[in-house]
């Protein structure tokens, strides 16, 4: 099945790997400059919270707090 091929191939499961590549797109609109509720709004969440909750999980701060350090400076 999809979800065995995924663990065996990708080391994941599948949804394990939509959250990453969601995760990918929202840094890239970040980078692009829309706002964190924009981002999540684009990338399918129901609520901005929902985004947050996913950033901090990948990376330990908000998107507003990554935004502050990583692209402010650039």
């Amino acid at each position: 099945t999809l979800a065995r091929y995924f663990q065996k191939e990708l080391g994941m499961s599948f949804s394990e790997w939509s959250a990453r590549l969601r995760f990918i797109h929202g840094l890239a609109l970040l980078e692009k400059d829309y706002s964190v509720e924009e981002s999540a709004f684009r990338l399918g969440y129901r609520s901005t919270s929902s985004f947050i909750t996913l950033f901090l999980k990948m990376t330990g701060m908000t998107p507003d707090r990554y935004r502050q350090i990583h692209l402010r400076s650039a």
